[in-house]
């Protein structure tokens, strides 16, 4: 019931579906993520912008699968919901650069994620990547800098660096 709403012509409707969706948390998440796959524009917006206020790990896979969509606003919405899960936003995005770096949209919107990460202490792993995809062969050469990334990560975080 609340997912079908969640593609009602009245806003109102919408948004309350959304918040109602939020507020059972974990519950929703797998649902939410499917209907990021939905063929309506509306119901897409809307589950990936419940997903990006969950502040919940598990929604990483459905705002990665948001970075792809066609509509600019819903890739925006997922990138944005990426960066605020704080440290799992980022690693998803990482890995989903990994294996999906012929995707222009997506290299747009990690770009996006990795630039809001560098401004809270993460810089030193991400220039590289940054600089990858700003390059001259991104498909090429923005995977391997993701994929270092991630080791410099892990490696900081097994040490118990923080760098943010």
């Amino acid at each position: 019931m609340l997912l079908r709403a969640l593609g009602s012509g009245n806003p109102v409707a919408r948004g309350m579906a959304r918040e109602r969706l939020v507020a059972l948390g974990a519950v929703a998440i797998g649902p939410l993520t499917e209907a990021v796959g939905n063929p309506s524009p509306a119901v897409r917006w809307e589950a990936v912008k419940a997903l990006g206020e969950m502040y919940d790990p598990a929604a990483t896979a459905g705002l990665v699968r948001g970075l792809v969509d066609e509509d600019f606003g819903i890739r925006w919405l997922a990138a944005e919901g990426l960066v605020r899960l704080g440290y799992p936003g980022l690693v998803a995005s990482l890995r989903a650069l990994e294996v999906g770096a012929e995707s222009v949209w997506l290299r747009g919107r990690v770009h996006q994620i990795l630039r809001a990460f560098a401004r809270q202490g993460y810089g030193r792993d991400l220039v590289p990547v940054l600089r990858a995809l700003e390059g001259w062969d991104p498909e090429t050469t923005a995977p391997l800098a993701a994929a270092r990334a991630l080791d410099a990560l892990a490696m900081a975080e097994a040490a118990g660096i923080k760098r943010h």
